[in-house]
């Protein structure tokens, strides 16, 4: 019997249904249904081809009971925070009694309906879902609830804080679902780590010129690592690493890159804003443009601008000038997901940030 949902009449009233992307047909397979008497707030998500990404806070409350039906596989990481006591009961029949703590990681199955019951809590969670149908293997396992996974851990949080400060790009979200896919399949389904990946041995230089072309002539477009492994003909994580092969770095970090000299080369025009220069060069807003403008070059946009104006009002031997310039500028910062990082764990998350 599941749990009963002994709601008063005034939680009743404020019962919350959590619905991702309503306006996003493409995306509808990964539309849960999330209803709790003391809902989640600040929410924010972030689909792509193949997965998807929420996360929440929920504030400080007695006691929160709910229930929530995934249709695809579902990854939920406590970031901060705790709960004295959390019962959830599936409609397979697991059950569960424990507590929520800083790096809890549940998997919960594709096609499950969960009741929840916490006690005294306050804590930040995230969650990652996959769609299983495009696995091969089949993700298929019993339920896992709060148990300790450093490395799901790491890669929840960078995405969180990666979210927070630059917003979750397709590309960088794929990659995402393909490193959690393949430490599912090691960790949890006893897949070999030697039988996991093919030897990679990059693009032949005709396809290494097409998906460049590609990047260079979509680079204001929300490019996904599907569409340009479409253009290969190879599956999304054969693309992945055989694309690191030939370039030394992961296909999101090259289209980072480009962008950021597109942007340098709009700058030095000078006729543009540093909002249109983010939208023309594929960010969302200004704000995003300036943070990874920020961690590429080492300045931000507006400085650069007030730097270069001297440059751009000068008629004689600009580009040269132009190219000093941009030389001269600070080397990058370190990556901001991979500061103060394990070893270990900074070598795995290096594969899709913008490290060699």
């Amino acid at each position: 019997r599941l749990l009963p949902l002994n709601f008063s009449s005034a939680a009743r009233r404020n019962y919350d249904t959590q619905l991702g992307m309503r306006d996003a047909p493409e995306h509808a397979n990964f539309r849960s249904q999330r209803r709790f008497n003391e809902p989640s707030s600040s929410w924010r998500s972030a689909r792509w081809i193949g997965g998807a990404y929420d996360t929440a806070r929920r504030e400080s409350f007695k006691e929160a009971v709910g229930e929530l039906t995934l249709p695809k596989l579902t990854v939920f990481v406590t970031l901060t925070g705790s709960t004295s006591r959390t019962e959830c009961e599936d409609s397979d029949g697991g059950r569960y009694v424990g507590h929520d703590f800083p790096g809890a990681v549940s998997i919960i199955p594709g096609g499950l309906t969960r009741r929840v019951r916490m006690s005294k809590g306050a804590f930040v969670w995230t969650s990652l879902s996959i769609d299983t149908e495009r696995c091969r293997p089949q993700l298929e396992f019993p339920p896992i609830q709060n148990k300790r996974d450093p490395f799901i851990f790491e890669l929840a949080s960078m995405l969180h804080r990666y979210e927070q400060q630059f917003g979750l790009d397709p590309l960088l979200g794929e990659s995402a679902t393909i490193m959690l896919r393949r430490h599912i399949e090691q960790s949890y389904m006893g897949q070999p780590a030697s039988c996991e990946r093919k030897r990679s041995v990059g693009l032949t230089p005709f396809v290494m010129r097409r998906v460049t072309e590609y990047i260079e002539g979509n680079l204001a477009q929300r490019l996904s690592l599907t569409q340009l492994a479409q253009i290969t003909g190879l599956s999304t994580s054969h693309f992945s690493r055989s694309f690191k092969v030939a370039t030394g770095v992961s296909p999101y970090a090259y289209l980072t890159r480009r962008r950021i000299e597109r942007a340098k080369s709009l700058m030095c025009e000078g006729s543009k804003s540093i909002g249109e220069i983010a939208l023309e060069c594929g960010f969302s807003n200004s704000s995003r443009f300036a943070g990874i403008f920020r961690r590429e070059v080492g300045y931000g946009p507006r400085l650069v601008l007030v730097r270069l104006k001297p440059l751009i009002s000068s008629p004689e031997k600009k580009s040269r000038r132009r190219r000093r310039f941009w030389r001269t500028l600070s080397p990058p910062a370190a990556p901001l997901s991979i500061r103060h990082r394990s070893m270990d764990h900074q070598k795995l998350l290096s594969g899709i940030l913008h490290q060699p």
